[in-house]
């Protein structure tokens, strides 16, 4: 049965029932995934590498978030605007999956400030680049009329994803960062099986 809305206008608009499918929420959690990330990867920074360096490390701080901050924008125009346009969703999704794992393999194995501050750049720049993907998966696997729905989900999503992350690196500070990154690895790993294996290409518009 479909819903009644009005519009702006006041004309009546027939809503049909909003029904997520399972492609519709493979989206949802790789849009959660990308946020979850990203907070975790903030906090445990700072964390990380004074562990490292084991004195100040304000300056390589902000020199890891300024980087990381031009790796993401760059990951967005070059990378997404270019490999993702031209190659198949699913197969590009779950090799950045890989890379982003091999990125965060990289945090737990640095051993000097130089080589995490290039790590995390890495990452910044893989995790990023699958954002406008993933809003894209989002758009075209709900009909149009409820695209706003499906956004106020993925929204809801990135809400937990903001909790969820800094959990995450709070956790394993406590035990070991490097643990945790090496943790992050594997389920980027499993994340990119699912990718591989269930996500089908988005037909178009709907």
């Amino acid at each position: 049965m479909r819903r009644k809305e009005r519009d702006l206008t006041g004309t009546a608009i027939a809503l049909a029932p909003f029904k997520p499918t399972l492609q519709f929420m493979l989206a949802i959690l790789l849009y959660f995934s990308l946020f979850a990330l990203t907070t975790f990867r903030s906090i445990a920074t700072p964390i990380a590498l004074k562990d490292i360096a084991g004195a100040n490390v304000t300056e390589a701080t902000g020199l890891a978030f300024a980087l990381g901050g031009i790796a993401s924008a760059l990951g967005v125009w070059a990378l997404s605007a270019r490999f993702f346009r031209q190659l198949r969703l699913r197969n590009i999704l779950a090799a950045t999956c890989v890379l982003t794992a091999a990125a965060h393999l990289l945090l737990a194995l640095s051993d000097s400030v130089w080589l995490y501050v290039l790590a995390f750049t890495a990452a910044s720049f893989l995790n990023a680049s699958m954002m406008p993907a993933t809003n894209t998966m989002i758009a075209l696997n709900v009909s149009r009329e409820r695209r706003g729905t499906a956004f106020g989900i993925g929204s809801a999503a990135q809400a937990v994803a903001f909790m969820v992350g800094p959990m995450g690196a709070a956790m394993f500070a406590t035990i070991s960062l490097k643990a945790g990154f090496v943790a992050v690895s594997v389920l980027l790993v499993g994340l990119a099986a699912l990718v591989a294996f269930a996500v089908r290409e988005p037909a178009g518009e709907k």
